[in-house]
């Protein structure tokens, strides 16, 4: 019984250790992308106000 508490255990730790070892995920709305639809935004409101 306490080895089967121990091998649970560790594997826990194991699992937490591994997830926290990834490499974070790239936010979708990152500073690129925004920088980007501002742009746009830029783009299509000059135009409007041209005409």
């Amino acid at each position: 019984m306490r080895k089967s508490v121990f091998i649970m255990s560790a594997l826990l730790v194991a699992l937490g250790l591994a997830s926290c070892a990834k490499a974070p995920v790239k936010p979708v709305n990152s500073p690129e992308v925004q920088r980007g639809h501002a742009h746009e935004a830029q783009g299509e409101l000059s135009s409007e106000v041209r005409k």
